[in-house]
């Protein structure tokens, strides 16, 4: 017996308008006849709706079709009452649970500060008196880097005058061997230098230049190099 197979239609639609309304009339009946048979078979209650393309109604319930789509909406109408009423409850927790935390970091934040240590018992108030130490040697780690890093620029500010006023005695030393300026100016530039005063103020450079040898040469090689400040600060 040879057996005949059979080709799997592939669902599109049908261009041809009476075999369209054929296959319509066929399928309609066929899926109210499955939905007949399932309600009985299965004591469910099935409803079925349907409207051709010229716009006309065809239905199918096992009891009312009324009723079928009044329980339809109360259903889905109680699902989406009730997930909100989850996300309500979710948002709720979620604001209780940040409200203790925050609560709580403030507690701790006033331990910190030295408030409310009353209710404390030997244990909580141990612990933080670690904690505090802790903080408090890592705040002195810091200060210190920070001297130390000040310190160090001072250092080298220093270093930078003293080599600076060592570079202003060799120019003036110089200047007093070519006759540019008078061995006076040297002696003065000099006290001021290990006197320890701040540097070389305007009238101080004004009595350098009168005593000078040449005033007039001095002013023109040295008026950079007066200004600078002798000794440190």
């Amino acid at each position: 017996m040879v057996k005949i197979r059979k080709e799997k239609i592939k669902i599109r639609r049908i261009d041809y308008l009476p075999a369209r309304q054929v296959t319509f009339s066929k399928r309609r009946r066929g899926i109210f006849k499955k939905a007949e048979e399932l309600s009985i078979l299965c004591e469910s209650e099935v409803a079925v709706i349907i409207f051709s393309q010229t716009g006309k109604l065809f239905d199918f319930s096992s009891s009312s079709t009324k009723d079928v789509i009044a329980r339809y909406k109360s259903h889905t109408g109680e699902k989406s009452n009730q997930s909100m009423l989850d996300q309500l409850q979710l948002e709720k927790e979620n604001t209780i649970r940040l409200s203790k935390e925050l609560e709580d970091k403030t507690r701790k934040l006033r331990h910190l500060k030295g408030e409310e240590l009353q209710d404390l018992d030997l244990d909580e108030l141990q612990k933080l008196e670690k904690l505090v130490e802790a903080s408090h040697g890592r705040v002195m780690e810091t200060k210190e880097k920070k001297i130390m890093s000040e310190i160090m620029a001072l250092a080298k500010k220093g270093d930078e005058l003293v080599e600076a006023n060592n570079q202003l005695k060799q120019r003036m030393v110089m200047l007093s061997a070519r006759g540019d300026i008078g061995p006076a100016a040297i002696m003065e530039l000099e006290n001021l230098n290990n006197g320890g005063e701040e540097g070389v103020t305007s009238e101080s450079a004004t009595n350098v230049t009168t005593s000078s040898n040449s005033p007039l040469s001095l002013e023109d090689d040295c008026s950079d190099i007066l200004s600078l400040k002798l000794g440190l600060p």
